[in-house]
């Protein structure tokens, strides 16, 4: 008896296609956040609240921007309690 071989071509990998709209809906991607610039970030909240290692409450909390790091920054812009807002120098 006799084997018959088929031999099969190399194939190329295939090249990774663009999602399609709304492909993977209900994730949210963090916004995009600009490089440190002058200036500060004015943090205030209805009541007592800590994010990023800092306190925040009711009277406003300047912090410059050039001190503070990215994760910093977005765990401070993502968090609903607190209201935030881009104060030039």
């Amino acid at each position: 008896m006799t084997r018959s071989r088929t031999r099969r071509a190399a194939t190329a990998p295939e090249e990774s296609k663009p999602a399609a709209p709304g492909a993977g809906a209900g994730i949210e991607t963090p916004p995009t956040i600009a490089p440190a610039a002058a200036g500060f970030l004015v943090v205030t909240s209805p009541r007592p609240r800590r994010r990023a290692g800092r306190a925040f409450g009711r009277d406003p909390l300047r912090i410059p921007l050039a001190g503070l790091g990215e994760d910093e920054r977005r765990a401070i812009e993502a968090d609903p309690l607190l209201f935030v807002r881009v104060e030039e120098a």
